[in-house]
């Protein structure tokens, strides 16, 4: 969401999501019928058919995204003009939505502003007075910082995490990924000067979280693939750019103490649908309730005129220019890795 044909930049509340099943089937395999979970009393998606015996009259349906209230119109000098990669997390009692803005050709570096909310519909903007914007300090900013664009924090789920990194954070460049903390998601700093990650391209929404199932970070970045599944680890990377040869795609990488990752590997995304298209964007979390389940928001980078985009055959007119558009896949896939 953003400022991209120069009206005012506005972040909505749209929700849709792209289910990643981490079991090894969907569905309910014929050694599974006679075992039962133990679910307790934690909340369970029926995302797909691993926990069901039979539907007799009913389905399984993914709603559509909604429209809902504007939280947040970027109208402040230090905001925009392109603004997007927005996170939203709820530490206790209080939402926090990170909305960095990618200043464009003004030769400023990427600022990242915040609002706070007790509800997640109603947000202010509290005056922090730690970023110096162009002689005042009365702002909303943690940080100004080449390529923080693609700053993606989230709040540390593990139990051993120091009070002075309760919030964790990506913050690169299509080079290098750097690891910074947070005691309190206000007051941000790098937590070492060596990049975590020098295997590019990097030049997206970059996540991380605490996966309590593994008891491990899980890190998931973009990589570029050929049409055939190979790996694509030479620039240009991407087919829209001169010379380049690859697709977008998404990468995994692994960590114990959010600093030492595993080399990132490419993750196969085996649909129903049966697309094989450009993936942009790899924004992906842990269901706070369900374990076994990862949800991922990803979007297609589309640099044709017209393309059919997912299950449902909507056509998207583009006139030829590259633009990114969210293609909300109906359908239950699986991820390997």
């Amino acid at each position: 969401m953003g400022n991209w044909h120069g009206r005012p930049a506005t972040l909505a509340g749209w929700l849709a999501l792209f289910v990643v099943s981490l079991s090894p089937v969907w569905g309910c395999r014929p050694e599974q019928r006679d075992k039962a979970y133990l679910l307790g009393s934690r909340l369970e998606l029926f995302l797909d058919r691993t926990l069901i015996d039979r539907m007799d009259g009913v389905d399984l349906r993914l709603h559509s995204p909604r429209p809902a209230e504007i939280s947040i119109t970027c109208d402040r000098p230090w905001e925009g003009p392109n603004t997007g990669y927005v996170a939203v997390l709820k530490d206790g009692e209080t939402f926090r939505m990170y909305y960095p803005s990618d200043r464009g050709d003004s030769g400023e570096p990427s600022l990242v502003p915040v609002a706070e909310s007790k509800d997640g519909i109603a947000w202010t903007r509290p005056e922090l007075g730690l970023v110096d914007y162009k002689g005042s300090k009365q702002n909303n900013l943690i940080m100004a910082a080449d390529h923080a664009s693609n700053f993606a924090p989230f709040v540390d789920a593990n139990v051993n995490a120091l009070p002075s990194q309760r919030y964790k954070a990506f913050v690169g460049d299509t080079e290098a990924i750097f690891a910074f903390a947070s005691p309190d998601g206000i007051h941000w700093s790098k937590l070492d000067e060596t990049p975590m990650f020098t295997q590019p391209p990097f030049d997206s929404q970059n996540v991380a979280f605490w996966d309590s199932a593994l008891n491990q970070y899980v890190a998931y970045m973009r990589g570029s693939v050929r049409a055939d599944g190979t790996e694509v680890k030479t620039s240009p990377w991407f087919e829209d750019f001169k010379g380049g040869l690859g697709l977008r795609a998404i990468r995994r990488s692994t960590s114990k103490d959010f600093l030492r990752w595993t080399t990132p590997q490419l993750i196969q995304l085996r649909l129903t649908s049966g697309l094989h298209t450009s993936m942009s964007g790899c924004r992906c979390a842990l269901c706070r309730n369900a374990k076994r389940l990862l949800h991922m928001v990803r979007a297609e980078f589309l640099t044709r005129s017209s393309l059919v985009v997912g299950t449902e055959s909507v056509g998207i007119k583009l006139s030829g220019k590259p633009y990114f558009a969210l293609a909300w896949i109906r359908s239950i896939g699986q991820i390997e890795t």
